[in-house]
């Protein structure tokens, strides 16, 4: 009887010992608008800057790994695909995905520079490294993903056909004392967008372009909202229009816009918060 006892014991423990947790854990999946199972916490979302263009072979790979991740955290990302640089040039193909926003944050950060597919996590520098290749990524989530967020954004966009503007409206609310400027960031992505890409050296004539930085609403760098200390609990509403540039480079389709807003500090570039909205 004492021996199956004690075999009994150490076939618990040993049942107990064999969890294994071989991704980043999630305590609490709820979203950057503060929805979620614990009280009034507000978890920072993170926002991936994915560089990229239709003429390089690698990138639907990024691509296929950014899609994985959004799946794995869901609720969590919030994807944004700049093309830039030499592969982002319109050889072939029907539409033109550069923009000036997405051209001089790569010259600034200097994406294309590194070699695409690469991307930004939240702008953060992590031992002196800010760009990040697709196999990196899980791993910089890391310490993301359990973060307190210092912001809550809430968002609403809309779009008037007749007038050819898209309206965002931004709430923000500060979820501790800060100390430091902040901008307020808005950009325009656009999904199921089919046109030709380069997958492992063939040209496909019908691959469907997702999450593609279309223009900005507010600038390269956005606006300032913060300029002096503000305490837990300040709201800052903001509400922006955008013109909508429709041409044969652009075509805009409504149920496939979204509006996407992050608050960076100015001094690091670092996303402080982010959240998007599908354009109604």
């Amino acid at each position: 009887m004492k021996y199956k006892l004690l075999l009994a014991i150490a076939m618990i423990f040993a049942a107990i010992s064999c969890d294994v947790i071989d991704k980043p854990f999630v305590e609490n999946p709820n979203n950057g608008g503060g929805e979620g199972p614990i009280g009034d916490k507000v978890y920072q979302k993170i926002l991936v800057e994915e560089f990229t263009g239709m003429h390089c072979q690698n990138c639907p790979t990024g691509a296929a790994k950014l899609h994985e991740l959004i799946e794995l955290y869901p609720g969590k990302i919030v994807p944004v695909a700049v093309h830039a640089g030499y592969f982002a040039r319109p050889k072939k193909g029907q539409y033109d995905f550069r923009t000036e926003i997405g051209t001089a944050w790569d010259q600034f950060f200097g994406n294309s520079e590194a070699g695409t597919p690469n991307a930004l996590i939240n702008r953060l520098s992590l031992n002196k490294k800010m760009i990040f290749a697709p196999n990196e990524w899980v791993e910089v989530f890391g310490p993301i993903l359990n973060k307190e967020a210092d912001f809550k954004i809430e968002l609403k966009s809309t779009m008037n056909a007749d007038a050819k503007t898209i309206t965002a409206e931004v709430k923000v609310e500060t979820m501790k004392n800060i100390d430091k400027k902040h901008n307020l960031t808005l950009v325009l992505v656009q999904d199921k967008i089919v046109d030709i890409q380069n997958v492992a050296g063939k040209v496909k004539e019908e691959y469907e372009h997702n999450h593609v930085l279309r223009a900005g609403f507010n600038g390269t760098w956005g606006e300032e909202i913060i300029a002096s200390p503000v305490a837990k609990g300040t709201k800052i509403d903001k509400t922006y229009t955008l013109s909508v540039k429709e041409d044969e480079k652009h075509p805009w389709a409504t149920p496939n816009l979204k509006v996407v807003a992050f608050i960076t500090d100015p001094e690091t570039q670092e996303v402080m918060q982010v959240e998007e909205v599908v354009v109604k």
